[in-house]
């Protein structure tokens, strides 16, 4: 087999196979049996057909065409083997010559990961994240605790700017009812933010049975663009009211949360508020790392399959996201008012970023095996603790035990050794 490879622009190349006669007979072998299984020939069984009765029976041109497929396919991973190559997707191939007794010529069309210069290392500064934890921190954290833990009893009075109403909720425009704007059985806060702060401040003072009516102003920067701005007639009618009290913060509370005293829940706090911002913070000196060792690297032209790649994936990722909320991407999309490919090209910025990442990323690890090399080992062991951690979810287990399942836990793992070994090669600022 013979082979030539060209570079072309925009991170591609060509390669040019030829494959000698002799290199084709097996194929052609093969060919010969599909085509006696396909069309029998009496007098042989099916696949049977001894080669020189096929080439008078089919033709010597049908058996070219039939062995052209997979010699072509095992030619262009042998000379992709041969060469070296870290190909993206799948070829274009284009046959050149496929004639009897002649060499058979193709050339193959594939992108190529782009090439990578990283930059001095020690050149790159890095702003070093602070973590302060501070005692009103914790405060806050308190008191949200201890709205999670309300007491709530059904009462005969006015509402107070402390309870919760659950009301009828029906908006409309010179007297026509609004497309969702009713709500039937509408739990209120009045101790909470809302998001037409103008219906809270109505319902104080309402009781139970209570109606009224009022117009009503949405915010210009409302998600709804048809009601944004605008004014609206609401009606409220007063379902119940509920008195809303919280319990006091103190060793009692803190020993149904399941610690001894307040002093041990406020050092619990702190210390998963230190470990949530510490987590933060190395998340943002990653980003900025990566994004400054980004700006300086000499990246090649990134092929067009890799960006339209990655934008998939951010798209599947949001529609996964969406769909825990329980609703359907095309819900969201009638909401955004955008189709999927719409929504594709607003990504493209964000998928060529992470795909420079991901180059840079891959183009360290490469230059420093002994420092980023995975162990099978290392990838056993994190599949492990995966799948004890969702040892209730079959569905997760079974995709564990995939190929691909471990071959994203290795690229995750390495990608972890890569920002470690970073971390040591940079400067840090203050």
């Amino acid at each position: 087999m013979q082979t030539t490879t060209t570079s072309l622009p925009k991170s591609s190349i060509s390669i040019d196979v030829e494959l000698a006669v002799e290199e084709l007979q097996p194929y052609l072998r093969k060919a010969a049996e599909a085509l006696s299984r396909e069309h029998p020939m009496k007098g042989f069984r099916p696949g049977k057909v001894p080669y020189d009765v096929a080439v008078q029976r089919y033709g010597a041109v049908a058996l070219y065409e039939e062995a052209a497929d997979q010699a072509v396919r095992d030619a262009y991973v042998r000379a992709v083997r041969e060469q070296n190559l870290k190909t993206v997707g799948s070829p274009r191939i284009e046959v050149k010559t496929l004639a009897p007794d002649n060499p058979m010529k193709f050339t193959a069309t594939v992108a190529v990961l782009p090439a990578v210069v990283l930059p001095d290392l020690s050149t790159i500064s890095v702003t070093r994240r602070a973590v302060r934890i501070a005692p009103n921190d914790v405060d806050r954290a308190l008191e949200d605790l201890r709205k999670l833990q309300p007491t709530e009893a059904l009462v005969d009075r006015p509402a107070t700017a402390t309870d919760k109403v659950v009301v009828d909720l029906d908006l409309s425009r010179e007297n026509v009812p609004l497309e969702g704007g009713q709500a039937r059985g509408h739990q209120i806060e009045l101790t909470e933010s809302y998001y037409l702060p103008k219906v809270k401040e109505e319902l104080i003072g309402m009781s139970r049975g209570e109606t009224k009516s009022f117009p009503l102003a949405f915010p210009a920067d409302h998600y709804q663009k048809h009601l944004a701005g605008t004014t609206v007639d609401c009606s409220v009618t007063v379902k119940d009211v509920y008195s809303v009290e919280l319990p006091p913060i103190d060793d009692a509370f803190a020993k149904r949360l399941g610690q001894g005293d307040l002093a041990a829940l406020r050092v619990l706090i702190e210390r998963n508020l230190t470990a949530e911002s510490e987590k933060k913070a190395a998340d943002a000196e990653e980003i900025e790392m990566l994004d400054a060792i980004m700006d300086r690297a000499t990246i090649a032209d990134l092929p067009e399959i890799l960006i339209t790649g990655e934008a998939r994936r951010m798209i599947d990722e949001l529609e996964r996201g969406v769909g825990s909320q329980g609703l359907t991407f095309d819900e969201y999309l009638t909401k955004l008012k955008k189709t999927r490919d719409e929504i594709l090209l607003d990504f493209a910025p964000d998928a060529v970023r992470r795909v420079k990442v991901a180059l840079v990323t891959r183009a360290i690890a490469e230059a420093n095996v002994e420092a980023t090399a995975v162990t099978d080992d290392e990838v056993k062991s994190e599949v492990q603790q995966q799948l004890a951690r969702y040892e209730d979810t079959p569905e997760f287990r079974q995709r564990m035990q995939s190929e691909e399942a471990r071959d994203y836990v290795a690229s995750m793992l390495r990608n972890r050794k890569v920002i470690a070994w970073l971390r040591g090669q940079v400067k840090w600022r203050n």
